[in-house]
């Protein structure tokens, strides 16, 4: 499913900025769909998303998937998940540290940013207010 599916058009506007890396997900660990910014963070190509060789389950480090648990059983008994810290494997398997990650509105949608979480979340509101 098209994140442009679920959302209107202020949330497009987002991930189509790359201010923020975005991809959607689901529980079995497949990325549905990620914007540029999400793939050049982790070395990634849009070849590797259409090919399914792109896994956040894979693409996370070991020390961190007890908290992707949490949040995934949060995520089913509420709906929602508070944001969290988290690292990624790039392409050539280096860790990448990600400050904040979010799980907006609708299940399986991600946030990713290296800047300040608050310059990001004042980028978000400005780019939804033209909804």
């Amino acid at each position: 499913m098209k994140a442009s599916a679920l959302f209107g058009a202020g949330v497009r506007r987002l991930v189509d900025s790359n201010i923020v890396g975005v991809f959607l997900w689901d529980l079995d660990g497949r990325i549905l769909e990620a914007n540029d910014a999400f793939l050049d963070m982790l070395q990634y190509g849009r070849e590797d998303l259409v090919s399914g060789g792109v896994r956040w389950t894979d693409l996370t480090p070991a020390e961190w998937r007890e908290r992707d648990e949490r949040a995934t059983a949060d995520l089913k008994s509420t709906g929602a998940v508070r944001p969290y810290e988290k690292e990624f494997f790039r392409k050539d398997d280096v860790e990448t540290f990600i400050f904040k990650v979010a799980v907006v509105v609708v299940a399986g949608v991600f946030l990713l940013t290296r800047i300040p979480w608050e310059k990001v979340w004042n980028a978000i509101k400005f780019l939804l207010n033209f909804c």
